[in-house]
């Protein structure tokens, strides 16, 4: 009889080196509760036709009408080693809770290489834009297809290296966005080490973008000590900046 630590080795090698579960795009997880909390797997392809199934929470608010979606952005930890950790913010979390409260189905997605997607991390600068704007793009046209979501009016939120993926991917065609808002939106350091130095890629813009910045921010030069917020808000009839 082979000894019990044998068969336990035996048993830990194969768990080790068995293939993991197959990732399959759509509904994964319903755990329900106030918000209707659900995980899905993201389906979205690389610009090599590779497969990046995106791990992505969704809260709902309550009501069947189809309402206009909110698609929140994550940042980047400054230790690398954090990122497979990260989880999405949980429908319970403030700033989700406050779209649900207001009637919006609220969209959380891992990008690739973080938390649960995994994958190769691919965010530096002008990259991290165009990478990231890949993930959005794909995040958005899923959500805005359930039933329970409008097929328009996307908003985009993004803080840090979310809102740097807000800025990038509002530089490009996108008919489903109506707002973009990007909090602190960067990747943390500075185009060739030189503060208030930013890639000026994504200074276009396509749709109305809300962008915040407070004073200690050496992403965008001459914002001095304040708070600076240029905001556009969403009026009957057109649009009004406001500045604070």
């Amino acid at each position: 009889m082979k000894p019990i630590w044998t068969i336990l080795a035996c048993l830990l090698v194969a768990a080790a080196c068995a293939p993991s579960a197959a990732r399959t795009p759509g509904l994964a997880i319903e755990s329900g509760g106030s918000w209707r909390d659900q995980i899905h797997y993201v389906p979205m392809r690389d610009k090599d036709g590779g497969s990046h199934p995106i791990y992505t929470r969704i809260c709902r608010p309550r009501g069947e009408a189809p309402a206009r979606v909110v698609l929140i952005n994550h940042g980047s930890p400054p230790n690398a080693s954090a990122r497979p950790g990260m989880q999405p913010s949980r429908c319970e979390s403030e700033a989700v809770h406050w779209f649900l409260s207001r009637g919006y189905p609220v969209v959380f997605g891992m990008r690739r290489g973080y938390g649960e997607t995994g994958g190769d991390w691919a965010e530096n600068y002008a990259r991290a834009g165009r990478e990231s704007a890949c993930d959005l793009d794909a995040l958005l046209n899923y959500a805005s297809a359930l039933p329970y979501a409008r097929p328009d009016g996307v908003v985009v939120v993004g803080q840090s290296a979310g809102g740097w993926a807000a800025n990038a991917y509002n530089s490009v065609p996108h008919p489903k966005v109506i707002a973009m808002v990007s909090m602190a939106g960067g990747p943390g350091g500075h185009v060739n080490n030189v503060p208030h130095h930013y890639c000026p890629e994504f200074s276009e813009r396509t749709v109305p973008k809300c962008l915040t910045y407070n004073g200690f921010s050496t992403i965008l030069g001459g914002v001095g000590l304040k708070l600076v917020a240029v905001c556009p808000t969403l009026v009957r009839g057109g649009l009004t900046h406001e500045r604070r």
